[in-house]
C-alpha cells in the first residue's frame, strides 16, 4: 500500500509542477508581449514626433470606469464618446506621451493608447463646377455626411 500511495504522491506532485510551469510560461508570454507592444508605442512617439499632440492620448476599447481611473492616475482631464469606447486623455503641463509610455507603471494599459494625431489640410484648387473630370483628383467639394457623439467637439 505504501507503494502505491508514494506513486500517487510523486504524481500528484508532477502535475503540480507542470501545472506551475505552463502558468510561468503563460505569465512570461504575456510580460513579453506587453513590453513588445511597449517598444512599438515608444518607436512610433518618437518617429512621428511633431504629428500628434504631445499632451493627448487617445484610449480605445475602454469603458468610462476605466477611462476615468486613468485620467485620475495621470491627472488627466477626460474627454469620453457617448457609447464610452474612445476617450481622449488631456495630460497636464508636465508629462507628455513619451514620458507616459516610458513609465513602466503604465504599461499594463500602452496597447489601448493611442497617439492623437493632429490633422492638416492640403491646399485644393477647385477650379470651376464645369471643370470635374471623372477619375480625377478634382472633384466637387461636399459635406461630409456623420453624427458626432462627443458634443464638444
Amino acid at each position: 500500500m505504501t507503494g502505491k500511495l508514494r506513486k500517487i504522491i510523486i504524481a500528484s506532485v508532477l502535475v503540480l509542477l507542470l501545472i506551475g510551469a505552463v502558468i510561468t510560461a503563460s505569465f512570461l508570454f504575456h510580460e513579453h508581449e506587453i513590453e513588445r507592444i511597449r517598444a512599438e508605442k515608444i518607436e512610433e512617439a518618437y518617429e512621428k514626433l511633431g504629428t500628434y499632440d504631445e499632451k493627448s492620448i487617445v484610449l480605445q476599447n475602454t469603458t468610462y470606469g476605466e477611462a476615468k481611473a486613468l485620467a485620475d492616475k495621470l491627472g488627466a482631464e477626460l474627454r469620453i464618446t457617448k457609447d464610452g469606447k474612445f476617450a481622449t486623455l488631456t495630460l497636464k503641463e508636465d508629462t507628455n506621451v513619451i514620458s507616459v509610455l516610458e513609465d513602466r507603471d503604465n504599461r499594463e494599459n500602452v496597447e489601448r493608447f493611442s497617439l492623437d494625431y493632429e490633422v492638416m489640410f492640403t491646399d485644393f484648387d477647385e477650379g470651376s463646377d464645369d471643370s470635374y473630370v471623372p477619375g480625377s483628383l478634382l472633384r466637387t467639394p461636399s459635406r461630409p455626411d456623420y453624427n458626432v457623439s462627443d458634443d464638444i467637439y
